[in-house]
């Protein structure tokens, strides 16, 4: 599983890395981790294809004292990459923040979690993904065995 985490907070990114790894123990997790937003983004709009997940906090200040949020980030998305907007949980203290995006198919998991509610909300994508993983199998040739 490749998952793409930013949020500003060093610690919330290491507990999510945390989880992400206890919950799929039996497979490969591969994590790149942002605290610039606009990296996030980059990253997401240049490789979003290569992720099974997206974890991004609302609010992130970056580096040079401006904030881009999650909202920004979800709206150059569905302009451009509209393919990634499934894939993403907002992982954040204030939902309130997202009211913008009302009436969008949001997936949300409110600060402060605990594990059970990290895995409950990463059901719904570890079900895409295993359906994801299953439509893109080899179909084979009846009668021909390899």
């Amino acid at each position: 599983m490749r998952v793409l985490i930013a949020d500003d907070e060093q610690s919330i990114r290491d507990i999510l890395d945390r989880f992400l790894r206890l919950m799929y123990k039996d497979q490969r997790v591969e994590s790149n981790h942002f605290s610039d937003p606009m990296k996030a983004l980059f990253e997401m709009s240049l490789y979003g294809d290569k992720y099974d997940l997206f974890l991004l906090d609302v609010n992130m200040p970056r580096p040079d004292g401006t904030e881009v949020s999650g909202v920004d980030i979800y709206r150059t998305l569905a302009g451009s990459h509209p393919e990634c907007l499934a894939r993403i949980l907002f992982v954040t203290a204030h939902p309130e923040n997202l009211d913008e995006l009302k009436g969008m198919p949001l997936s949300i998991l409110k600060k402060p979690f605990h594990f059970e509610e990290f895995r409950r909300a990463l059901l719904p994508f570890t079900k895409l993904r295993t359906e994801k993983m299953a439509a893109s199998k080899t179909v084979g040739i009846p009668g021909l065995d390899f």
